[in-house]
Formats: structure tokens, sequence, C-alpha cells
């Protein structure tokens, strides 16, 4: 009898992560990629609008006319943004 694919192996009988799986994948890693995104955004969001930064990388802020062109896709903004079906996906019945 085969062993199981590394998959199924992986979480462990409460539901958590083995850290010790092949796949590497534990849930400190996905916390620490959130981590990443949040501080790449902030960092970027710096860079482009506070003054001591703009002379540093020479940048400034975005105008209301490059503002603009985000008001024709609402739904990515908006509250009432389906977040639980992509695009491609068919609709619910």
């Amino acid at each position: 009898m085969s062993a199981p694919p590394a998959a199924e192996t992986d979480v462990l009988a409460n539901g958590a992560v083995d850290p010790e799986s092949s796949t590497g994948r534990t849930r400190s890693g996905v916390a620490q990629v959130l981590w990443g995104i949040a501080f790449e955004l902030a960092f970027a969001a710096a860079v482009i609008y506070l003054p001591p930064l703009q002379r540093i990388f020479d940048t400034a802020a975005l105008g209301p006319h490059e503002l603009l062109p985000l008001l024709a896709f609402p739904r990515a903004w908006t509250p009432e943004a389906p977040a639980t079906r992509l695009p491609c996906e068919p609709a619910a019945p």
C-alpha cells in the first residue's frame, strides 16, 4: 500500500498545517505574505505622498486627473463588489 500524497498529509487532525510537511506551507507563512503586502502598499503610498520621500525618489502625488479613471471601475472599490466569484466563473443557478 502506497503512502497518501503529500498534500493530504500536510493537515493535522486538528486542522492545523503540519510544520514538518513537505510543502513547507504554514499559517505563519501566510501571515508573513499578508504583512509583506501591507508593508508594500504602505511604502508605496509613503513614497508617493510624503514630501521628504518625494524628494528622494523624485515622485509626485497623484492628482485628480490621474485618479479620475478609477471611477470607471466602481465595482473594484465599492462594498457591494462580489468577492466570492471570479469573472470567468459561471453565475450560481
